[in-house]
């Protein structure tokens, strides 16, 4: 966590929730080894208010998604076939990544 973020912000909590619990529960959903990490920080640059903005990046040593296939996951119930049979992970309607967009 940067520590340059404040202690305090203003959000709309239910929103932040959403989309925290939408890409954490995807990059364990699909990292079977390796390691997510989450970060915090603070943006220098300032939003349109003239505050500054929070960045969060959700990184993953997961199985990664093709270039081909990352605009379907953009869209409302869009699911990437599974290349691997064995692997039933893949579950849901497919509305978390657009519900996070």
């Amino acid at each position: 966590v940067d520590q340059a973020l404040p202690q305090t912000i203003i959000c709309d909590k239910l929103r932040l929730t959403q989309v925290l619990i939408n890409l954490i529960s995807n990059a364990v959903k699909f990292t079977f080894k390796g390691l997510i990490t989450v970060k915090f920080s603070l943006e220098r640059c300032l939003n349109i208010n003239g505050l500054p903005e929070m960045k969060c990046e959700i990184k993953d040593t997961g199985v990664g998604i093709a270039k081909e296939d990352q605009a379907t996951l953009i869209n409302m119930f869009g699911q990437i076939k599974e290349q691997d049979p064995k692997n039933k992970k893949s579950h849901g309607v497919g509305i978390g990544l657009t519900v996070s967009n």
